[in-house]
């Protein structure tokens, strides 16, 4: 073998032991890589970066943090009380716990708080009214009372009169969350209300009254006061003092007149 030959030889020989050293570290180094990658992945995967979102037992999406979950929950709420004007309390079951955020599975402030608003139930301020201390059924609130006040007074004392009313009643006004389904109607208010039963009272004559003036006085028919006390006829003569009875209907709830800061008399 020559000189020549020789050192190509070496060479070769060289270059060979170089690349099977090489090819022996990257047999080393790549099932490292891999099992680095695997570790990497296997943590990524498993490891939480949201929050599942359940409602009512449904399981709506992920979010990225417990302060958009609550800030969601407040804006929802606000909203659902301005559109109902009162105080409202969300009914329904909210839970979340720590769980991996997919594209998939990811929601926003925003959906969440659609979702709230469509899908969960409320419970509303409102009050039970009684009158009297006998039950009626749920309203609106005290501006519910004032309208039906306002009404009244025109059923009772028309459009002419522009002076100041009130109950003759006692009102007591309940808070109490529910639903709205609970509510009850206007109409059906003013159907209670106006809702009038017989009752009979003793009247004592004064001076000058016959018995024509007192029927008319009292909103009743000439005939019917004749009924309601046998003894007496058309044609009889009553002194002052004298005590006769008188059958009215008398509505549910009373509307007095207010004169001067007092009540007056009330019509009804």
């Amino acid at each position: 073998m020559n000189r020549k030959y020789r050192k190509h030889y070496r060479k070769v020989v060289s270059i060979k032991n170089d690349y099977m050293r090489e090819f022996r570290k990257n047999e080393v180094k790549i099932p490292f890589i891999i099992t680095v990658i695997t570790i990497i992945i296997l943590v990524f995967l498993g490891f939480p970066t949201g929050y599942l979102v359940t409602i009512d037992g449904i399981e709506v999406g992920v979010i990225e943090s417990k302060a958009l979950i609550e800030e969601s929950i407040q804006i929802a709420t606000a909203q659902i009380e301005q559109a109902h004007g009162t105080e409202a309390q969300m009914n329904g079951d909210i839970s979340y716990s720590r769980a991996k955020m997919f594209r998939r599975d990811k929601i926003t402030a925003n959906y969440l708080i659609t979702y709230i608003r469509t899908n969960v139930e409320f419970l509303f301020e409102f009050y039970e009214l009684y009158i009297d201390l006998d039950y009626v059924g749920i309203i609106q609130g005290p501006q519910t009372m004032d309208d039906l006040l306002e009404r009244l007074k025109l059923r009772y004392y028309g459009t002419s009169y522009f002076g100041q009313v009130e109950f003759g009643n006692d009102i007591l006004l309940v808070p109490k969350f529910t639903t709205t389904d609970k509510l009850m109607s206007f109409e059906d208010l003013m159907s209670r209300t106006t809702q009038t039963s017989s009752v009979t009272i003793d009247y004592e004559v004064i001076g000058g009254d016959t018995l024509l003036d007192i029927a008319l006085n009292l909103g009743v028919s000439f005939t019917g006061l004749l009924n309601a006390n046998p003894h007496l006829t058309a044609d009889s003569i009553i002194a002052e003092g004298d005590i006769i009875q008188v059958v009215m209907d008398v509505p549910y709830v009373m509307v007095n007149k207010v004169f001067n800061g007092h009540t007056g008399d009330s019509e009804y």
